[in-house]
């Protein structure tokens, strides 16, 4: 087993609203205990990423300013493409300062944009969004979301280069359990044909086809560049139309995954034209 320190920095539905004297502070939002455990799942183009984290040990500074957790990680790596994939089990430590500060003062993003909303899928918590969009001939969005006692909760960004999309899918808190665990022992499912699927027109005026040689069903989910969820269908058919009438024209991210929902398939942008 490995051992990496990790020195955490990272720069200083319906949404709200919330001004910086709302926001929690550093030291709620990262408020960990012991057998806290957290499952995550990120993905980009070509990548798909799993993780167990689950906490071992908690050690605060004399006058409770900072903290350092130990955690057990594990983590599975799949590249969409081929298939191939890496099984990793670390030993990590994660170290947050300024713990009565708020959280406003951790993430830089803060600044530009600051909303809130309630999350169904993580059984209701509050998120707080720290949102960064630029507009214009290139443009990008970032996006970082975040919840007390569950750390980052959501990240996501986008340019006209291409976009990552990943937060977290499972917790176990305080004899709480919520959202789908992720079993990295099962690894990607290796009856699925990741080069059977086909996703056409990719500049489209209202329909787009999926077509698929796989026999289980699918999930397909689009989302705006800004990372808003447009649409979510389950694929039950070797051949499928999406309706796209209803959305203005732009570029568009699709994620195709398994039944199960806890592996990435296939991922794409789509375009629709203008009328």
């Amino acid at each position: 087993m490995r051992q990496i320190i990790i020195l955490i920095i990272v720069f200083f539905t319906t949404t709200f609203p919330a001004k910086s004297q709302d926001l929690p502070s550093i030291g709620e939002v990262f408020d960990f205990q012991v057998d806290d455990e957290f499952h995550y799942f990120n993905s980009d183009w070509l990548w798909a990423y799993y993780e167990i984290t689950k906490i071992i040990d908690v050690d605060y500074n004399a006058d409770s300013s900072e903290v350092v957790y130990t955690s057990l990680r594990y983590s599975h790596e799949g590249w969409i493409i081929d298939g191939s994939t890496v099984f990793e089990q670390d030993t990590i430590y994660l170290e947050y300062t300024n713990l009565d500060s708020s959280i406003y003062y951790y993430d830089e993003f803060f600044n530009y944009d600051t909303l809130y909303y309630l999350n169904d899928d993580l059984c209701g918590v509050n998120i707080f969004v720290a949102y960064y969009h630029i507009g214009g001939t290139f443009p990008e969005s970032n996006k970082r979301e975040y919840s007390i006692g569950l750390g980052l909760t959501g990240n996501s960004s986008s340019s006209d280069t291409g976009f990552s999309i990943g937060g977290l899918v499972y917790y176990k808190k305080n004899g709480v359990e919520c959202g789908t665990p992720i079993d990295i022992s099962v690894g990607i499912d290796s009856s699925v044909d990741l080069k059977g699927i086909s996703v056409f027109p990719t500049l489209f005026k209202d329909i787009v086809t999926i077509e698929s040689n796989n026999k289980d069903d699918l999930t397909i989910q689009v989302y705006s560049l800004s990372g808003h969820e447009i649409l979510t269908k389950r694929l039950t058919s070797s051949s499928f139309q999406l309706d796209f009438s209803f959305v203005r024209s732009g570029s568009y991210i699709y994620v195709i995954r398994n039944a199960k929902g806890n592996q990435v398939i296939k991922t794409g942008k789509i375009i629709k034209s203008q009328d």
